[in-house]
């Protein structure tokens, strides 16, 4: 399993060895709310980066859910050249992505975006150089999603993602495509930082919006800008 599978009314299980694993709580009453009204839950997922211009994706979009609602990933990465310049409301769709791990690098070569993985990169980091003489858009996906874009300039220019256990969840009722670059929550959110392995679990109420439990889970605010908050660049 690589992408993020969400699974509506079943019972806390696990994660995944190398993954991850968040149950979302709600009553009856939340649940017919927010199908009533049209609300999609919507996830992102961290990664910093070197680049100050590096814009979030949104990574999935599901209206499957329930009072409780599994969602389950591992770390499966992939490195990204991307078709589409951004703008207003692209839809980034991947032009060609490669399975990757921190530590490897992408060198494209191709006119199209192709290029081979080495595993000579920076330890902890996936580095993606653009040998092609243009500049492009290129990124970060985990299994199908792309979670981040950034430009990254022609002749030899390279940009380093640091993949990090982050990921916000909103409700929203905007129509978002997954792979759309997204400026800001337009829903109720919360951002939760993840331990590898481990399960997490959250409410959500109608009325009173996230909860959670422990440091490591901070409400969002609708509107709030998603940038500073998922792809601060590496220190």
């Amino acid at each position: 399993m690589q992408d993020a599978v969400v699974e509506p009314g079943v019972d806390p299980t696990p994660a995944p060895a190398d993954g991850y694993a968040v149950t979302i709580l709600m009553s009856d009453a939340t649940v017919d709310a927010l199908a009533a009204g049209g609300f999609a839950l919507q996830g992102f997922a961290a990664v910093r980066t070197t680049a100050l211009d590096a814009r979030p994706l949104l990574w999935f979009r599901t209206e499957a859910y329930a009072p409780r609602t599994l969602l389950t990933w591992d770390m499966a990465y992939r490195a990204c050249t991307f078709r589409e310049d951004l703008g207003g409301a692209v839809t980034i769709r991947a032009q060609a992505c490669y399975p990757i791990e921190p530590g490897q690098r992408l060198r494209v070569s191709g006119a199209a975006g192709t290029g081979a993985v080495f595993n000579d990169g920076e330890p902890g980091l996936i580095a993606i150089e653009n040998d092609t003489g243009r500049a492009r858009q290129a990124g970060v996906a985990i299994g199908a999603g792309p979670i981040a874009v950034a430009p990254v300039f022609g002749g030899g220019g390279v940009l380093t993602f640091d993949p990090q256990p982050l990921v916000l969840l909103e409700f929203s009722t905007s129509h978002r495509e997954p792979g759309q670059a997204v400026g800001a929550t337009t829903g109720p959110g919360i951002l939760l930082e993840l331990a590898e392995g481990t399960s997490h679990a959250v409410t959500f109420d109608i009325d009173d919006g996230f909860a959670g439990e422990g440091a490591g889970a901070h409400v969002v605010p609708a509107g709030s800008a998603l940038a500073p908050l998922l792809n601060a660049p590496a220190p």
